[in-house]
């Protein structure tokens, strides 16, 4: 590696708040394959902070390339673009704001970003690092992957529900659906192939060899193997061996083809076998008995056309597939590539769920990232205890699937026939007591004065029993992806103590236990519980105001279990309070309250 720290410019990362650092970069490359190596990198900062770059050289000709010089504002006098239109920063004595903590430009997102130097015509290249503020970059790039597991597992869990898989009158296999979905989604390329195919199959022309009488051979062709015959074999065999061209079906695409026909035929007789028992399905949404319909009608047409094509007669000269080999022919032709990419995606587990592209703006803010991954991770949770009833995604089936980006107030129900939990994501909460049902039951008290109204609570879990519509209470869960000083010290300008303090104390329903809640002053928030990354916040607690901490970020030996085990244990005390609070006002009647 050709490492260089002598240069003819100077490379400064400022930062001036809470306290003034700079960094000088010492460390470049003259190859620009080396910087992606061995975690090589030029210089480094936490994510969101308030960056200055100081960028200067005795040539001024000098150019600094940053991958995040488009977060800058494009009025600054030395920003410009070369000839690719690629933004480049020019020398100056002062430093400029490459990004800020607050709203004025866009912040970094943790990352490698490239930089490239061009001075005294010769490039130097290096690596500015963004690092997580909270956990590690291996912590940070785990929690990322993760987050993306769990939405599209829980994608998978809706369109389950969505499409009445584990309603016990739907007789569909859930593998069945998925095959079908893949089928219909493909059905208008398939079909303009396979009839394409049917009219016109890729074929080779072969060459075949008779024997003719040598009376019989005026009007043939020889070539060199009829001369070496006839050389060698002319005075015993009075016949020629004559080529004759033919065209030959029997190829390995054809093969392929074939092969792949037969089991997409199967999947639509399957399908269709299974429509036809239309009195065993009991939908409840009338959107799926159309969808079936619809896919029924699909599945019909592409019968036929896989008929027509099994009846053309060069298909009954297609031998069975001898071996799995793919030609590059095969893969080129794309009648014969339609074909294989729905057989790929068909040999798939499941359906592929694609993420709404506004999750890729998201990952630039950690903290979003953290209380999205939270969000999830609850909701994963619940569905290990209780079934998924409803969401506020809906997926459409006919096309690719898009998971739509989490918005505020998104809302997942789980329960099982004694016991629901709605998980809300950052509900605002209202802050009168007329904007509340039996299904948003929370409201905030409104404080006056100078106090701030404390009322968005990241993930809010509202509790019901389900036999008699009864809800039980709630637990809000915050997201602090910041060490703990800054938010749990009383010393901290930063400190949120007060907030989590404020959800406890201010928290009301006039829906409490059946409206008996309000009349005898019960708090309907049991607990509140702060989410930190930060390894020294697990086990603190206020017990005066319901609130405890816990350190909670992705692990590889499944520490997470701690906190699904303490949501589940707040869910039954949440139980046994409505069964004390029952035996006390209905003491001679027996309450059957069952835990989760």
């Amino acid at each position: 590696m050709d490492i260089v720290s002598r240069t003819p410019f100077t490379l400064k990362l400022i930062q001036r708040f809470p306290g003034y650092k700079e960094s000088v970069g010492s460390k470049f490359s003259m190859n620009e394959r080396d910087i992606w190596e061995n975690g090589f990198y030029t210089l480094a900062a936490e994510e969101n902070e308030t960056l200055e770059v100081l960028f200067d050289s005795a040539d001024k000709n000098a150019r600094l390339y940053l991958e995040a010089l488009d977060v800058m504002p494009y009025d600054d006098k030395n920003l410009f673009e070369d000839e690719e239109g690629r933004l480049y920063r020019t020398v100056s004595p002062e430093s400029f704001l490459l990004c800020s903590s607050d709203s004025t430009t866009d912040t970094l997102r943790v990352d490698s970003f490239k930089m490239s130097i061009y001075c005294n015509e010769k490039w130097y290249y290096g690596v500015l690092n963004i690092l997580p503020k909270a956990m590690s970059k291996k912590e940070w790039k785990m929690m990322k992957d993760d987050l993306e597991k769990e939405v599209r597992g829980l994608a998978q869990d809706i369109i389950q529900k969505n499409i009445g898989i584990g309603n016990k009158n739907i007789k569909i296999p859930p593998r069945i659906l998925y095959d079908f979905m893949i089928l219909k989604k493909y059905s208008k390329r398939v079909i303009m192939a396979l009839m394409n195919i049917a009219e016109n199959p890729k074929c080779e022309i072969v060459t075949e060899y008779e024997n003719v009488s040598l009376q019989k051979n005026n009007e043939r062709n020889f070539d060199a193997a009829t001369m070496r015959r006839y050389a060698t074999r002319s005075g015993c065999d009075a016949r020629w061996k004559i080529p004759v061209k033919r065209t030959c079906y029997d190829i390995q695409e054809n093969r392929l083809l074939k092969n792949m026909l037969q089991e997409y035929d199967d999947k639509l007789v399957e399908f269709i076998a299974i429509l036809d028992n239309a009195e065993s399905f009991n939908m409840e949404e009338e959107s799926n008995k159309e969808m079936l319909l619809e896919f029924r009608e699909t599945a019909e047409k592409l019968k036929k056309v896989t008929a027509i094509l099994k009846a053309q007669e060069w298909f009954g000269k297609v031998g069975k597939l001898s071996g799995p080999y793919i030609p590059h022919s095969f893969i080129l032709d794309t009648r014969y590539n339609t074909i294989y990419q729905m057989h790929m995606e068909l040999k798939q587990n499941e359906v592929q769920i694609h993420l709404n592209p506004e999750f890729d703006y998201t990952w630039k803010r950690s903290s979003y990232l953290y209380e999205m991954w939270c969000f999830f991770k609850v909701c994963h949770f619940c569905f290990e205890k209780l079934d998924l009833e409803y969401s506020d995604w809906n997926f459409d089936l006919k096309g690719e699937v898009f998971f739509p980006f989490l918005k505020e107030g998104t809302m997942v129900r789980f329960s099982n026939p004694v016991i629901r939990v709605d998980v809300v994501y950052d509900q605002c909460l209202p802050l009168e007591k007329e904007a509340t049902d039996i299904n948003h039951p929370l409201y905030i008290a409104k404080q006056h004065g100078d106090h701030r109204n404390h009322n968005r609570p990241d993930i809010v879990l509202n509790v019901y029993d389900n036999e008699r519509n009864v809800y039980l209470g709630s637990i809000i869960l915050e997201c602090k992806y910041r060490k703990l000083h800054s938010f749990w010290s009383e010393d901290s300008t930063r400190s949120s103590r007060g907030q989590l303090e404020a959800y406890y104390n201010n928290a009301r329903s006039s829906h409490l236990l059946a409206g008996l809640g309000e009349s005898f002053n019960i708090r309907p928030i049991s607990k509140v519980l702060a989410l930190s990354p930060d390894d020294r916040a697990d086990g603190l607690e206020q017990e005066d105001f319901g609130i405890e901490i816990k350190t909670f970020k992705p692990t590889e030996d499944g520490r997470e279990e701690h906190i699904n085990q303490w949501i589940f244990e707040e869910i039954v005390n949440l139980e046994k309070r409505y069964d004390k609070f029952w035996r006390i006002i209905w003491p001679d009647e027996q309450a059957e309250v069952h835990f989760v």
